[in-house]
Formats: C-alpha cells, sequence, structure tokens
C-alpha cells in the first residue's frame, strides 16, 4: 500500500477516535509530500461520503 492510500485509512480510523491510528497517520504524515497529502484527505472525504462503499 503506498503512502497516500495508507495515510487515507489511517484517517478514517483517526477520526474515530483509533488512537494507534492517529500515530501510524502521524508517522505517514512525515514521509509525504504536500501535493500527497491533499491527495489522501481528498481520498478520506470521498470515502467518507460515499459511506465506505467502493473505497481504494
Amino acid at each position: 500500500m503506498d503512502d497516500v492510500h495508507a495515510h487515507t485509512w489511517f484517517n478514517l480510523a483517526a477520526a474515530k477516535g483509533d488512537a494507534g491510528a492517529v500515530k501510524n497517520r502521524d508517522q505517514a504524515t512525515k514521509m509525504m509530500t504536500p501535493q500527497q497529502m491533499a491527495e489522501a484527505q481528498k481520498l478520506a472525504r470521498e470515502c467518507q461520503a460515499r459511506n465506505f462503499k467502493g473505497c481504494l
């Protein structure tokens, strides 16, 4: 899994209160470019809007 998709899923899990996901998301963030971060956040929003159906 690439950093963008990993961050997307960690971000979604973190939003649900998963403390481990917060830590992993923050680690992934350190390895990403601003463009990758923007893409990951966009994917997370789209996935959430689709009620997690058809994500990634």
